[in-house]
């Protein structure tokens, strides 16, 4: 009788089973940008105020086509069905994720920060109207996807502290992954006045 009265109570629901795909972290292109407005916007000049100065990180991903079928045990099933909160249709699950960001600039940035030093500390994560510390943004990042329309993961990052020693800046961005890669990209020189 009870597994009779479990069937009922699944089939009162109608539930698609949640098909689990992969992702992977692919590539790194980044923007430098200009904060001097409402929000952030890309610049295709090479000039910025460095009271203004951003950088937009896009991240470039791809689904794996590896699919797995994950089946819930029947009791799982029966608490989806007695409640109708179906589960996703589609759930991409990462093969990697972000462990860190680093920003290195190129050049002498302030007598603390010379060429090649790591300077990731003078710049915050822009999201809506908060800044949040890189690394603080890293741990949150919610890795699991529901769909993979848009395969580009996009934050913008904004200096803090500008410089004080010469006009033209270099940045170099690094990403670890956890699998052991490293995507990196340079700004190319851009003159912060």
């Amino acid at each position: 009788m009870l597994p009779l009265m479990v069937e009922l109570v699944i089939s009162c629901c109608d539930c698609i089973e949640t098909t689990f795909l992969d992702y992977t972290n692919c590539s790194l292109t980044i923007n430098n940008l200009d904060n001097s407005g409402v929000s952030p916007v890309i610049i295709q000049s090479n000039s910025i105020s460095k009271n203004s100065y951003g950088i937009r990180l896009s991240i470039k991903r791809s689904e794996n086509v590896c699919e797995l079928k994950r089946t819930n045990s029947i009791f799982i099933q029966s608490a989806n069905a007695t409640s109708c909160d179906c589960p996703p249709e589609f759930l991409y699950m990462p093969l990697d994720s972000i462990i860190s960001v680093k920003i290195s600039t190129c050049n002498d940035f302030d007598s603390n920060h010379l060429g090649c030093s790591d300077i990731t500390e003078l710049f915050y994560v822009f999201q809506g109207n908060e800044f949040t510390v890189i690394s603080d943004y890293i741990q949150d990042l919610e890795t699991e996807l529901y769909d993979i329309i848009n395969p580009t993961f996009e934050f913008d990052i904004l200096l803090m502290s500008p410089p004080t020693v010469g006009i033209e800046h270099e940045f170099e961005v690094s990403i670890e992954l956890s699998d052991g890669r490293t995507l990196n990209a340079t700004t190319g020189i851009v003159k912060l006045n």
